[in-house]
């Protein structure tokens, strides 16, 4: 007695055993799809709904039919959110539809992996794979990119010195955009504050990702250098060895210009003179922050002791010591 086994049913991209039996020789139809038709357990790939039909032999040669049906049902239609975009930290939604129930690989980053939806959190750009089952058990997958950008880090100098009255620039590199404390969105602002101020710069990217915030501290110096010295003596003969002490308030630099073409950065020098002449002396103070102050001396006047005087005087003109 032909027997061509159970009907049963796969999906499209699933093959199947039949399994036939009470003859010595076997014939299947249709042969499309199958392995062997010749064979007992041919190997069945049916793109569609097939009934295959069995023809035995037996050992008496009796004929036998037998048919099994094999039903193919469809893969499921499963779709995927769409691609997007997130800063990094920054969770995205992931969904998907088509099926019954879903899988969602890797499921690492994912707050529900075997649910419709999740919410996914990646450290790095991540590609979600989704596979869907339906009711007939037959199995489909979508995919969807979760791109993670990175918040831009900035580099520059933390802290600046200005003079009251004074502006200083303040410089960072590292992002496409800024947003300054003051509202300016370029990589650099100058600023002129009249006390010590602090600014902050945030970093942002075009997803509009916004990176550790970056403070710059501006020290304003309010006690400008005042520039004051006195010279003794101011008057006298060559060689003449003048002492200068400094009596400038709110400087740590000096630089002295003694009239002859000749400098000092000493705090006091002490200076000679060898030639007859009247010397400018000036005094510049600087409090190292660039606001300089400069004070002038003109009265050192050195003279040429080489002149020699009469000591007697003869009066009325007549030529003679006068």
């Amino acid at each position: 007695v032909a027997d061509a086994g159970e009907d049963r049913a796969i999906c499209i991209v699933e093959s199947v055993d039949l399994n036939g039996s009470g003859g010595i020789t076997y014939n299947w139809t249709p042969f499309d799809g199958l392995t062997n038709p010749n064979v007992f357990n041919p190997v069945a790939s049916p793109q569609q709904t097939t009934t295959y039909i069995l023809s035995v032999v037996d050992s008496n040669n009796c004929i036998g039919t037998d048919s099994v049906v094999i039903e193919v049902n469809p893969l499921p239609v499963v779709t995927a959110s769409n691609d997007t975009m997130v800063c990094l930290g920054t969770p995205a939604f992931v969904s998907a539809d088509g099926a019954l129930s879903y899988s969602w690989t890797p499921s690492g980053s994912l707050s529900s992996p075997n649910s419709q939806q999740s919410l996914a959190l990646p450290d790095s750009s991540t590609t979600y794979t989704v596979v869907g089952t339906d009711s007939n058990g037959c199995q489909n997958q979508a995919s969807v990119r979760i791109s993670v950008e990175e918040a831009p880090a900035l580099e520059g100098a933390t802290s600046d010195s200005i003079c009251v009255g004074n502006s200083a620039t303040l410089s960072v590199t590292g992002a496409p955009g800024y947003l300054w404390s003051n509202g300016a969105t370029t990589d650099q602002i100058e600023v002129a504050p009249d006390n010590s101020t602090q600014y902050w710069v945030v970093p942002v990217n075009p997803l509009g990702c916004e990176g550790d915030t970056f403070f710059v501290n501006v020290f304003v110096e309010r006690n400008l250098p005042m520039a004051e010295f006195q010279a003794d003596p101011t008057e006298g003969p060559f060689p003449l060895e003048v002492n200068f002490t400094n009596e400038s308030l709110f400087a740590s630099q000096y630089t002295w210009y003694f009239g002859d073409g000749n400098i000092s950065n000493e705090v006091s020098p002490t200076y000679t003179y060898y030639d007859p002449g009247s010397y400018e002396v000036r005094l510049v103070a600087d409090n190292g922050l660039g606001c300089p102050m400069e004070t002038n001396f003109e009265f050192i006047f050195v003279n040429d002791a080489r002149r020699v005087f009469p000591k007697e005087f003869t009066p009325k003109g007549v030529g003679i010591n006068d």
